[in-house]
């Protein structure tokens, strides 16, 4: 069997990783997990993608390894629109500012001596993003396709029902933890899952390593246990992973968390839907609005340390809310 060409990119994500872990902002605060796995990520993605398509050179050098500095600018620019046709212009440009730093980071350790390929690597003009919540008719579709027996569908249901309950970021969903042995919230870190506490709760790891405890609800309780009782019968049950992979050997990652987030959307009969992980996190703030729930709580529950995103909500909803709270009135009807 022919082994997978290497890149140059590939060896070299450590070593960014390590520099970005001593990088600190302004404010001296060093950037979270989160954010240094979403630039290598970038990076690992573009050297999988060179790899498998053999863009560099007909023949790889001595040590069959395609290096930075032979990669052109179109060989991103390929790549980058290959990005947009299967997903958007946003998504796009998310790794075109990731692979800008990176090659920043490369001239600055002198692990490429010719010009920055990137300076000459546009970005697209920014597509119109579908910020629309989901309706209570799609909700209740998405959560029944999943709602039934076995590991797969127990585990997307009380992934789902943790969306929609507490708007957690994807990122947050993947670095939940969980061991047994560890069943009170004031355990250090081991286990984020507390069904038994007086009010159920989990915690969440908000960006910058942020940690906040939330409430969930009965429904998704008993999702939760239902997935731990599956979970607990697989053979990954041992990881500190609260969620884990398909075939329940490996925990699961962002990218699994997309994919089962537009499965379950199709499952529901919605294939034509832009269903991602964020649009619930935006239904969530979008429903608390509707419901009238203070801004400080759902600034709580989301971990908005202020209230700029509400206002980004509330404004982009407005119409909608508008027309329910007249409608809810019917003013005019009275006469």
């Amino acid at each position: 069997m022919t082994q997978p060409r290497k890149t140059e990119f590939h060896l070299l994500i450590d070593s960014w990783a390590r520099w970005l872990r001593a990088d600190v902002n302004s404010a001296g605060e060093p950037k979270s997990d989160f954010t240094i796995r979403n630039y290598t990520s970038t990076i690992r993605r573009l050297g999988d993608h060179l790899a498998a398509e053999g863009l560099v050179g007909e023949e790889p050098g001595a040590t069959g390894l395609i290096e930075v500095a032979a990669v052109t600018r179109q060989d991103i620019a390929g790549w980058l629109g290959k990005l947009r046709r299967e997903s958007s212009a946003n998504n796009a440009n998310h790794h075109h500012r990731n692979l800008t730093a990176f090659y920043q980071w490369a001239i600055h350790e002198e692990e490429l001596l010719h010009k920055n390929p990137m300076n000459s690597v546009k970005a697209f003009p920014p597509g119109q993003v579908d910020r629309t919540p989901y309706r209570a008719d799609q909700i209740k579709a998405i959560l029944k396709a999943s709602d039934r027996p076995g590991f797969l569908p127990r585990r997307d249901h009380a992934i789902l029902r943790m969306f929609l309950d507490t708007g957690v970021r994807v990122g947050g969903l993947v670095a939940m933890r969980y061991d047994p042995d560890f069943p009170r919230a004031d355990n250090p870190g081991k286990n984020d899952v507390f069904l038994d506490e007086p009010v159920p709760l989990v915690r969440l790891r908000m960006k910058g390593g942020r940690v906040i405890f939330v409430d969930i609800g009965s429904k998704t309780a008993v999702a939760l246990d239902r997935y731990l009782r599956e979970r607990a019968k697989a053979p990954g049950a041992g990881l500190p992973n609260l969620w884990l992979s398909r075939d329940g050997l490996s925990a699961l990652g962002t990218r699994g968390v997309r994919a089962l987030v537009r499965r379950r959307t199709d499952d529901a009969g919605y294939p034509e839907l832009r269903s991602h992980p964020h649009k619930w996190r935006r239904t969530v703030a979008v429903d608390h609005l509707r419901n009238e729930i203070s801004d400080r709580t759902i600034m709580r529950r989301l971990g908005w340390k202020s209230s700029t995103m509400i206002d980004l909500y509330a404004s982009e909803a407005a119409d909608a809310l508008a027309w329910e709270e007249s409608q809810k009135h019917r003013i005019a009807d009275r006469y």
